[in-house]
């Protein structure tokens, strides 16, 4: 009679040697990982502009700004649907940068653009005019 037990395959922690599981992406156990990552933001520190970024992402008034971005888009990626394709939007993106706004530009919807990953790769580093350009040559 076969059995169906799966057997678990394992790797050793590149660091202190215990035994891992294979399919686990980083070659560090938790434990090891966990001071790695203490080591490495004692060394070079959370960047200013992170911890700035995150206590604007974290706000209620930009995930109220963000819902509405969503809702007002339907769903959809706005660049998608500006080409006239259907498909769905993931995350809003700000036309003016969080880390080059402020409060008013910040948590504006008018400031945001709801996006597939797809179009957010294509349209990150874009200012209002070049994003303007960029969705009038599409038309074309």
């Amino acid at each position: 009679m076969r059995s169906n037990k799966v057997t678990t395959q394992y790797k050793l922690c590149s660091r202190c040697k215990k035994l891992i599981p294979l399919q686990r992406k980083t070659a560090l156990c938790n434990e090891c990982f966990k001071k790695e990552r203490i080591n490495y933001i004692n060394t070079y520190g959370i960047s200013d502009r992170k911890r700035e970024a995150d206590k604007i992402y974290n706000d209620n008034r930009y995930k109220k700004a963000r819902t509405e971005c969503r809702r007002r888009a339907n769903g959809l990626c706005e660049v998608c649907y500006h080409f006239g394709h259907r498909k769905l939007g993931q995350q809003a993106h700000h036309i003016i940068k969080v880390l080059k706004g402020d409060d008013t530009t910040h948590y504006d919807v008018d400031n945001l653009v709801f996006v597939c990953e797809q179009c957010h790769k294509a349209i990150e580093g874009m200012d209002r005019d070049r994003l303007i350009e960029y969705l009038e040559e599409g038309k074309r």
